[in-house]
């Protein structure tokens, strides 16, 4: 029986998930360089995908203090989880609130493979 190849397909499911997800998704690698942005990503941290690609996780969502925290709650929980973020995006250094959770992704023995963060501008119920 030859073997099944479902890359194809869940790399279509995978595109599919990532068109109707309403939040800004980054996928890392486990030491966070950035090898995928959405399109809301691109809206929310206000840069294209391809000049993310290879920058930092860490240092792109949270003010430099902050990250030995994130990756610290990474290693020993496995996940980050509605952890509230302020910071400065785009050109025109605009301050923007945002609410992120980073999660392992695992591969199919259940090793960790991957971060996926999932980031919510939350900037209009921080501002008066």
């Amino acid at each position: 029986m030859p073997e099944r190849d479902d890359s194809g397909y869940f790399k279509d499911l995978l595109n599919a998930v990532l068109e109707a997800c309403v939040d800004a998704v980054i996928m890392a690698d486990l030491d966070g360089v950035i090898m995928m942005f959405n399109e809301d990503a691109e809206a929310v941290l206000r840069r294209e995908s391809l000049d993310a690609l290879g920058e930092d996780l860490f240092a792109m969502l949270f003010p430099q203090e902050d990250v030995p925290a994130v990756k610290a709650a990474l290693r020993d929980e496995g996940h980050v989880r509605g952890c509230q973020s302020r910071i400065v995006v785009g050109k025109d250094e605009e301050e923007v609130f945002v609410e992120v959770t980073i999660l392992k992704t695992p591969d199919a023995p259940g090793r960790a493979r991957a971060l996926m963060a999932l980031i919510r501008d939350v900037t209009a119920r921080k501002r008066p």
